[in-house]
């Protein structure tokens, strides 16, 4: 049977105020990401081995490009301001969170544990993630600046975290 990820995936752009809906592209997608006004950056799982395909799609000439195959398997991509982040892993390795360059595809980490780092968020100044450090699902931030880790949550399970700096507030799915 096939894997969640490798059945067809429509991307589409939505208009919100008028709510009209435009379908983009048609593929396998795993994780994406637009990186601006008329591109989006996705991942595709390949088809005979471990890793990922990464694909340039054009909403202008409505056509995909791909950029290159990567041994690591990517599950997220987040455009920053500080540049382009991929939740990723090689074979038989945790989930970890690095710097994606497309200039030269590499990906150097960030964020690098034997434990699970996913879930990421930018708030302008930090990454934030979840990771099962200490065997509980806790919120971290990581300042790219100073490079300076911080835990934001205590106890139980916390997950999906997204920082409103304006207002000083984190948001995130917990289980009670």
């Amino acid at each position: 049977s096939l894997s969640p990820y490798r059945r067809p995936t429509i991307g589409y752009e939505k208009d919100i105020k008028t709510l009209r809906q435009r379908l983009l592209f048609k593929d396998e997608v795993r994780s994406f990401s637009p990186i601006s006004s008329d591109e989006i950056l996705y991942a595709r799982d390949i088809k005979n081995g471990f890793g990922s395909d990464l694909f340039l799609y054009s909403m202008k000439d409505n056509k995909k490009r791909l950029l290159f195959t990567t041994p690591y398997l990517i599950s997220e991509i987040l455009l920053t301001t500080e540049g382009i982040f991929a939740v990723a892993r090689k074979n038989w390795e945790n989930w970890s969170i690095y710097r994606l360059a497309l200039s030269d595809a590499t990906f150097t980490p960030v964020i690098d544990t034997p434990f699970n780092e996913s879930n990421i968020s930018f708030d302008g100044n930090m990454l934030c993630f979840a990771a099962n450090y200490e065997k509980a699902y806790r919120i971290y931030a990581y300042n790219l600046k100073d490079k300076k880790l911080f835990r934001l949550t205590e106890g139980g399970f916390a997950d999906y975290p997204i920082v409103d700096s304006e207002k000083n507030k984190l948001y995130f799915v917990g289980l009670t």
